[in-house]
């Protein structure tokens, strides 16, 4: 949900089917279903059940229970967990975007038009897309400076790619997808920090 008022909504459908077969209960007991629904069910209302005492507290009783809740809340947490790790790798993202950069401000942003394909590093915990061409330029998250960045070399310190050393990188974003910065502006890496226009598909 994107909003407190979308989650209440989600509730509220949750509760709507919850509590339907309720509803589709009291309307037989009422007769609005036919005679032999509301018969049946006012014969249900009469009725008790029991549960046999000695079973209950019986050990085996203890036993099955305990088990069934540990093979529940397991399945359930290693659903999450696979869910959880996949997100965090960025499994959930697309594997391919196509990225233009505006010439205007700086005329070489031009070439880094093109097909931009999902990297196996990632960084700040969020998925990163490299150029298929050999030395192309990457496109990453810079955690330090919370927001997605173009960066065309590796650092001669360390050999590795640093997306903290950027040519052009978006507004500040806590975003997990990179596409959710092309609605606000990018700036290129100049004494100025003149905007420049980004699109995608």
């Amino acid at each position: 949900s994107n909003s407190v008022l979308d989650l209440l909504l989600n509730f509220s459908a949750i509760e709507f089917v919850t509590n339907l077969d309720n509803v589709v209960f009291e309307l037989a007991k009422e007769g609005f279903l036919g005679h032999t629904l509301k018969k049946e069910a006012k014969k249900l209302c009469r009725k008790s059940y029991y549960v046999n005492i000695e079973y209950a507290n019986s050990y085996n009783a203890m036993v099955v229970s305990l088990g069934y809740f540990i093979v529940l809340f397991a399945s359930f947490f290693g659903g999450w967990l696979y869910i959880y790790k996949q997100q965090r790798i960025g499994e959930y993202l697309c594997h391919q975007i196509f990225s233009q950069f505006g010439d205007d401000i700086l005329p070489m942003l031009g070439t880094f038009t093109g097909l931009f394909y999902k990297h196996t590093k990632t960084f700040g915990d969020r998925a990163s897309y490299r150029d298929d061409q050999p030395g192309g330029p990457l496109l990453a998250y810079c955690k330090n400076e919370t927001r997605w960045t173009l960066s065309l070399t590796k650092d001669l310190i360390t050999d590795e790619w640093n997306p903290c050393n950027w040519l052009a990188a978006s507004s500040e974003s806590e975003s997990y997808s990179i596409l959710s910065t092309t609605s606000s502006p990018w700036v290129v890496n100049t004494p100025s920090n003149r905007v420049a226009p980004l699109t995608h598909h």
